[in-house]
């Protein structure tokens, strides 16, 4: 049985200081978009994790891949013990600020629910990561706490998205820690015209640009490059270095992302998904 996994977008992202626990509280609102890994799972003889795809480099195929610690804690809750075979074909580039890695335990997760016929996605998906119940719900959400209290955002999706994720790799706990040593600055917003019609009423900024800016400079200039390449604001997704900005429609996002300086690590013009995870008939 195949599942979708698709990336998330942080359309704004407000960062709190570090609370005793040493987790930053945050407030998001979050699209998840039609850009999709695809993750296989099926019944075998024994256990086999592939990966594979145009972005599986350095994606680990072993225990530390969420994929793996979500079928196993999904197993030891459940006493289902069939051996499984998983194939993982990765478009989502990792390290990204894209979701990617929580997204594909959202659908291993899916998955184990539709071979086991248990229903515990929804129940384990919080202690896989703050992300991973994100991607169980609808396309638009807003995310705050630590990621746990998620709630529909129901705003209207007219409008589609060019994604650029630059050759940069950003650490995300390092980002964080940047953050704090920077006493926790915060982005100027972006309203009004320039955003689509639903948006022209919020202010969208991302707290942790400017730490992530400080660990990469380079990417204040990719920034620039595609603001002036697109004629519009661009945005900087989760702890990054992925960049992405508003357009009409999918076909103008997919002429904006062939427009797009060169040397980028990966880039799609995409719709707003209509679904979290979910196998391929919807």
């Amino acid at each position: 049985m195949r599942w979708f996994s698709p990336a998330k977008l942080n359309l704004w992202l407000r960062i709190h200081s570090l609370s005793d626990d040493g987790m930053h509280p945050l407030d998001s609102l979050v699209v998840l978009v039609d850009w999709n890994d695809e993750l296989d799972i099926g019944l075998d003889d024994q256990d086999g994790f592939t990966i594979d795809g145009p972005l599986s480099e350095g994606v680990p195929d072993d225990d530390s891949n969420l994929v793996w610690r979500a079928l196993e804690a999904a197993r030891a809750s459940s006493g289902f013990r069939e051996q499984l075979a998983i194939r993982l074909t990765k478009h989502i580039p990792s390290g990204a600020g894209l979701g990617g890695g929580s997204s594909n335990a959202a659908a291993a997760l899916m998955g184990f629910d539709a071979l086991a016929n248990s229903t515990l996605a929804a129940e384990l998906a919080p202690s896989l990561g703050a992300d991973v119940p994100l991607f169980l719900g609808p396309a638009a959400q807003h995310m705050s706490g630590f990621g746990q209290h998620l709630s529909d955002a129901r705003i209207a999706l007219d409008f589609a998205v060019a994604i650029i994720t630059p050759p940069i790799h950003l650490n995300t706990p390092e980002v964080y820690a940047t953050w704090d040593d920077m006493d926790e600055p915060v982005q100027d917003p972006v309203l009004g015209k320039d955003l689509p019609p639903s948006l022209r009423d919020m202010e969208l900024f991302n707290d942790l640009y400017p730490a992530a800016l400080r660990l990469a400079p380079e990417l204040g200039d990719w920034r620039s490059d595609l603001s002036q390449a697109w004629g519009r604001p661009v945005f900087m997704s989760g702890s990054g270095s992925t960049l992405f900005s508003y357009f009409a429609d999918e076909g103008e996002a997919v002429s904006a992302r062939d427009a797009a300086p060169s040397g980028w690590r990966a880039g799609v013009g995409a719709r707003i998904s209509m679904d979290g995870v979910h196998a391929p008939d919807g």
